[in-house]
């Protein structure tokens, strides 16, 4: 039996710090990239990895650690 990685799960409390920790830590990143709307977190992480090249669950997991 194949088990797979649990997947992260995205959780925004405290958009502007995580905001402010993404733009210090990709400065490419631009406004439209991290414009948060509450109930979109979704795309907010899809469109944040896509501007990066990234994996999302990549992406994910450096916004959840902005929030520790």
């Amino acid at each position: 039996m194949v088990k797979y990685p649990k997947r992260e799960v995205l959780k925004i409390t405290d958009w502007n710090k995580v905001a402010a920790g993404l733009q210090r830590q990709f400065p490419i990143l631009i406004h439209s990239d991290i414009d948060y709307i509450k109930g979109k977190e979704k795309k907010i992480s899809q469109r944040i990895s896509r501007h990066l090249n990234n994996y999302e669950s990549e992406i994910i997991s450096i916004i959840n650690r902005y929030q520790l």
